[in-house]
């Protein structure tokens, strides 16, 4: 009984360590994301809508952080060419085909990944859709786990909008973030 007691108490502390260990916001801003937010976005057809999301250690800790990507749904048109999701993070960029970073962000204790690696060379993430040759709603959502402790630390979805949720973002029911 008390190692149950005992392993339950480790799962709870490091998942309370894992959760305050990252902070998540708008390229090269103060806004922060919150861990499973949605983010709506209006696409273009043939064209690549991107959101970056700059990553930040809050502990007192060095941690190395890497990034997964779920297709949940992308846009595929009846006939022509269907939505592509990719991304980059960590230094590299990666295809459709790749749903988990090869390469991991290391960030010191506070340290943020656009400031320590300088905007424009990919640590942060960088999540890419390019919409079919039609425009239609998909979702992706990403996953921030930590490595150094083996913990997932928040999911955020991108949804493109279709002109039903354009209504509503422009009825001010569902605004656009920014970004």
């Amino acid at each position: 009984m008390k190692k149950l007691l005992l392993s339950a108490l480790v799962a709870v502390s490091a998942n309370m360590l894992a959760q305050s260990s990252i902070k998540l916001f708008y390229e090269q801003s103060t806004v922060s994301v919150t861990p499973n937010m949605t983010i709506y976005r209006s696409t273009v057809p043939l064209e690549v809508t991107k959101v970056t999301l700059d990553v930040q250690n809050v502990s007192a800790a060095s941690h190395t952080y890497n990034v997964k990507r779920y297709d949940l749904s992308l846009n595929a048109p009846s006939n022509g060419t269907a939505a592509i999701a990719n991304f980059c993070f960590a230094g590299q960029c990666y295809d459709f085909s790749t749903m988990v970073a090869p390469f991991q962000l290391e960030l010191a204790a506070g340290a943020r990944s656009n400031v320590v690696y300088g905007d424009g060379m990919y640590f942060s993430l960088d999540a890419d859709l390019q919409e079919g040759s039609a425009k239609g709603p998909s979702r992706v959502k990403y996953t921030f786990m930590n490595t150094t402790i083996q913990a997932i630390l928040c999911s955020l979805q991108f949804l493109t909008t279709t002109p039903w949720l354009q209504a509503f973002q422009n009825n001010g029911i569902m605004p656009e973030l920014p970004g």
